[in-house]
């Protein structure tokens, strides 16, 4: 067991080793993290668990193949993707901006097929009940952006027939002499058509008898239900056509003042452009420009020959860095194993280092606060 204050130690240096071993390669190296992170999830405490969760999902926004990895592990670890499916679910709103949708939805359509029951008599344990909710929820919720698309485009055929409808009603005095009634009319006289609603007609007389003798309450409310519906659509079709009546009464004087708006807004544009092309205002913006583009170049020369200088000495320097870190793993982690006493060792000077820094410190603020 590692000693208590070796662990808050390691803790603290926890973040950074997880910087060092993730920020190589992010898109290639995390999928041999994921895999070790997942399967000791379930052993670790309340705070450890938090962490291993963030890491595991970074791994998933940063490496595709972790995707992969997910859905072979999935079944010798289910209480642990469990765990992970909750924290992704609730933390819906930003996983959904920062992973792969296209990976994301493919690994929750494997998992509802993994874990759907090839028959009703199997018997399905909790942990697989939960995580068919979880992935069904987000698959859901996930969606198609096809068919927001659609629902889209769906809308703005609606309302345009609608806007084209009314207008055409407008023109003629009334829906029979109109365009579209008498499109209508045509229709409804067609053999295919008149055949088509009279089954119809035939089979919903037949249902509504079966229903009023069966179950009367039901398609009673069956009925409040269509006329709301109908009252609603009938109240919106209204407003629909009183705003454009209007728009169509009033488009001469809509169209003035728009017009009258352009016009405006083009003179005082010219106006604008005008007073800033004065000769003076002209003369000092060719003086101003010539200034700017001297002072420019001698101040890229001067830049130019510091980067150059800051180049070298940064390449000495992390050369030299390299080396050194490189002899240390090699003297340290190489030559010598890694035992528990070593960490203790480390920890315990890490510790003094910090003990001597804050007490210097401590005196310092103390003498100066006393000398004032």
């Amino acid at each position: 067991m590692i000693h208590l204050q070796v662990q808050v130690v390691l803790m603290e240096v926890l973040d950074l080793v997880k910087c060092f071993a993730f920020s190589s390669n992010s898109d290639k190296r995390l999928r041999s993290f994921f895999p070790s992170l997942l399967i000791r999830l379930q052993h670790c405490s309340a705070k450890q668990k938090t962490v291993a969760l963030t890491y595991l999902l970074e791994c998933l926004q940063q490496d595709a193949q972790c995707w992969l990895l997910w859905q072979q592990m999935f079944g010798k670890h289910l209480n642990n993707s469990v765990t992970l499916l909750e924290h992704i679910h609730d933390n819906w709103n930003i996983v959904v901006k920062t992973v792969n949708r296209y990976a994301f939805k493919q690994t929750l359509n494997y998992l509802v097929v993994t874990l759907t029951p090839s028959s009703e008599k199997t018997k399905v344990k909790e942990n697989q009940r939960r995580a068919l909710e979880l992935c069904s929820d987000m698959i859901h919720a996930i969606g198609s952006p096809l068919k927001g698309a659609l629902k889209l485009a769906l809308l703005v055929m609606v309302v345009v027939s609608a806007a084209y409808i009314l207008h055409d009603v407008k023109e003629f005095g009334s829906f029979q002499a109109s365009r579209t009634g008498r499109i209508y009319s045509g229709l409804l006289q067609h053999e295919t058509v008149v055949h088509v609603l009279g089954t119809v007609k035939e089979y919903t007389d037949t249902v509504n008898k079966y229903g009023m003798a069966h179950v009367p309450l039901l398609m009673e409310y069956i009925y409040t239900i269509c006329n709301s519906v109908s009252s609603t659509l009938a109240l919106f079709a209204v407003f629909v056509q009183t705003n454009v009546n209007y728009l169509i009464e009033n488009r001469e004087e809509i169209a003035q003042q728009m017009k009258a708006a352009a016009v405006d807004a083009g003179e005082r544009g010219y106006s604008l452009l005008k007073s800033l092309t004065t000769p003076e205002k002209i003369e000092w913006l060719e003086t101003t420009v010539l200034k700017y583009m001297e002072l420019c170049t001698e101040y890229w020369i001067l830049a130019s020959s510091h980067l150059v200088h800051a180049a070298t000495v940064g390449a000495n320097s992390a050369v030299a860095l390299y080396g050194s870190a490189q002899e240390y793993v090699v003297i340290n982690f190489i030559n010598e194993p890694v035992t528990l006493e070593r960490l203790k060792e480390w920890a315990l000077t890490l510790t003094s280092f910090l003990q001597v820094n804050a007490i210097h410190y401590y005196n310092t603020i103390r003498n100066a606060t006393l000398a004032n």
